[in-house]
């Protein structure tokens, strides 16, 4: 939770002038400094906070007819839960919050998707077969630095950050990456900037050469400013499932500004619209809700969870890590012994099954601070048993075991860790 050594009552003045207003004023009042100036952060969240209003999204403080009051406030400054480091703007708690409550809801078409990247070049730029990815960085890059504050989605553009303050490692310089030597984050950022180097140079030779009065690659769809719009992408966008016309990535403005925490179950999804009088007059749009996971006190940071990602992953796609991260893993990877009498049998045995890259890499599995996978240990005594009934007998185990997904995705089949030795 956020901590306050001066007590409630500092916390609510800080949200007040967070948010560019004062709670028991009327809701044009604004929190000035020295000469009557606002702090650029507090305009920029009252200029987005006032486009949600406009549009349909439900954030007073007040009850309305059929509302609740809102229950969280935009603050500028937030602070980690674990470690008590910055960590740039989220929603506070401004009531006491309970378990299940529904904490907003967003109508999907304030949200930036392919769908709108579509209508805004058309459907002949944008195609069926264009990623979402590329068809939403395209829009950022286009309504920010094109369109500007005459774009639609300005207010909420205009308090997305810039890339060095997110800085992910796929961002960083050579000399900065040397510091992660011996680190597997350095494989994949490698591989990262790798991918978005292609695919720039990919759309320069095809979308760009083809439409160059749409891409002005000099000034506009430049390579720094599409790597901006993957890093809000890589560090922002949600996969929204439940949606009438089926799963999309969205970027969801205002519930986006919500921090993670590893702890935090709470995850930002959809809503299909209901019915209006059993479908005989249409249906309501769809929209993108937030359900609080536990119950929260008054000024405390409201978390999601951005996935069961270890350090690595979250240095390489949001720009930070975690001390205390249950889901922080490192690697190993075991293999065959050409010498073993059975290699012919188990190699057979592990290709068939998909398992890994056998000849390469090997198979690789977690290790966790407190468990490892009991995949893990299955297959190692199938790598180390000599007899065929015994390797038999394994594989069976082996495959018994196999979860549906990845087991780098899989967190619930696993072994404590033993303890060290005396």
């Amino acid at each position: 939770s956020v901590a306050s050594s001066t007590g409630e009552d500092s916390w609510v003045e800080a949200l007040k002038a967070a948010e560019g207003k004062d709670f028991d004023a009327p809701r044009n009042k604004l929190w000035g400094g020295k000469g009557g100036g606002m702090d650029p952060d507090r305009e920029a969240n009252l200029l987005l906070l006032d486009w949600l209003e406009k549009n349909g999204v439900y954030i007073s403080e007040k009850s309305g007819w059929g509302e609740a009051p809102h229950a969280l406030g935009l603050s500028s400054e937030t602070r980690d839960e674990n470690d008590d480091e910055p960590s740039g703007r989220g929603l506070i708690a401004r009531k006491p919050v309970n378990d299940g409550e529904k904490l907003f809801s967003i109508p999907l078409n304030l949200c930036m998707t392919k769908e709108a990247s579509q209508a805004t070049f058309g459907k002949d730029v944008i195609t069926e077969s264009t990623s979402e990815y590329i068809a939403l960085a395209l829009l950022l890059v286009h309504e920010r630095y094109e369109n500007g504050q005459k774009s639609f989605w300005w207010p909420y553009i205009n308090i997305l950050p810039d890339t060095i303050e997110v800085n992910p490692s796929y961002t960083w310089s050579d000399d900065e990456l040397a510091l992660l030597e011996g680190s597997p984050a350095i494989v994949a950022t490698m591989s990262m900037k790798n991918k978005l180097q292609k695919e720039y140079a990919n759309l320069m030779a095809t979308t760009f050469s083809r439409n160059p009065r749409m891409f002005d690659t000099e000034t506009v769809h430049t390579f720094a400013h599409f790597e901006w719009a993957f890093t809000m992408l890589f560090s922002r966008a949600i996969r929204l499932d439940n949606l009438s016309e089926g799963p999309a990535v969205s970027l969801v403005p205002y519930a986006d500004l919500i921090n993670h925490s590893p702890f935090s179950t709470a995850y930002i999804n959809a809503q299909t619209g209901e019915k209006i009088a059993g479908g005989l007059f249409g249906q309501e749009d769809d929209t993108v809700v937030v359900f609080a996971d536990r119950p929260f006190k008054k000024m405390e940071q409201f978390f999601i969870s951005y996935g069961q990602k270890s350090n690595a992953e979250l240095l390489l796609l949001y720009g930070f890590s975690l001390d205390r991260n249950p889901f922080n893993s490192v690697e190993i990877s075991v293999g065959l012994l050409e010498e073993d009498p059975l290699y012919g049998e188990k190699f057979s045995f592990l290709q068939a099954a998909g398992r890994g890259d056998i000849e390469g890499q090997g198979l690789v599995f977690p290790l966790y601070n407190d468990r490892y996978p009991n995949e893990l240990l299955e297959c190692l005594r199938m790598l180390v048993s000599w007899g065929f009934e015994q390797t038999r007998t394994c594989i069976a185990l082996f495959l018994l075991v196999q979860p549906r997904q990845s087991p780098l995705l899989h967190q619930d089949s696993s072994h404590p860790a033993p303890p060290p030795p005396p």
